[in-house]
This record gives C-alpha cells, structure tokens and sequence, in this order.
C-alpha cells in the first residue's frame, strides 16, 4: 500500500444532453388534444345556430336566444343539478377510499395485495360502457331499483 494520502475522487460530469426538436412530436401533441376538442367545438357552434330542424348543413343565424334562458328548462335544470351531486359525491368517495387503498399498495407487503392490484386495473382498463351495461343488467338481475344511488355506485 501506498503512503499516499488518497483525496476523495472527483464526481464524474455527464456530458451535456443535447435536446433535439421534433418538429412532427410538437405538432402531433397540438393536434391531439384539438382532434378530442373538435366534437366539443361542432356542438357548441352549432348549438348556437339558429335552425327550425334537427339537420342542418347550413348556417341560419347568430341568436343567444337559447342561453339565455337556460336554466327556464326544468328537465335540463334538474339533470344538472344531478349530474353535478352525483359527481362531487363520486369525487369525495372515490378520494376517501382511494387515498388510503393507494398509500397501502405503495408502501406495505401485505395478503391480498396482488387482488387489490388485479381489481384496481380492472376498473381502468375496463371499457366504460361495458362496464355500464354490465352493471346495469347486474341491477336489473338483482331487481335494484334504478336511480341516483344506483348511479353513484356504479
């Protein structure tokens, strides 16, 4: 062995990364999220046309005669007010059970862990209208009454 009083070593640089553009990648990731947008876009536009009919190739006019008495409509009122109950309900269920379901898989080792995992990728990779019509024929089998609660479940 050497008398040589050994200096701790030098940290090693990485040479610089050279980030390279990819004129088709930018372009490809603008226009995915405008091709999913699109359909949002016609029915808007087109929910703002004035038209007598359901079919229109052509444009008939400009009037906000329709929004402006939106919430005049009882049918589209309480659908709303459903649709929006049903979401924050799901919401905070899906935070309280998901939160705690989450943390345990990441950090413990315990029995059953690998059907928790199984029954978690279940539910996302599952098609959603499968997953619909599978439990509505569910609840219908069962003789559950359909209605906000059956919604909330599913």
């Amino acid at each position: 062995m050497s008398t040589e009083t050994l200096a701790p070593a030098a940290p090693r640089s990485r040479p610089a990364v050279r980030v390279r553009r990819r004129p088709t990648l930018t372009l490809y990731t603008a226009l995915v999220p405008a091709w999913l947008l699109l359909p949002i876009a016609v029915m808007i536009l087109f929910g703002l046309d004035d038209t007598g009919s359901k079919v229109n190739f052509t444009w008939q006019g400009f009037p906000l005669n329709r929004y402006r008495h939106l919430f005049a409509i009882p049918n589209l009122t309480s659908s709303l007010v459903s649709s929006l109950t049903i979401a924050l309900v799901v919401a905070v269920v899906a935070t309280l059970l998901g939160t705690p379901i989450g943390l345990a898989l990441g950090r413990h080792r315990f029995r059953g862990r690998g059907s928790v995992d199984l029954l978690m990728f279940t539910a996302i990779a599952a098609p959603e209208i499968a997953l619909g019509a599978a439990l509505l024929s569910l609840f219908i089998v069962m003789g559950v009454p359909r209605g906000y609660w059956t919604v909330v479940l599913a």
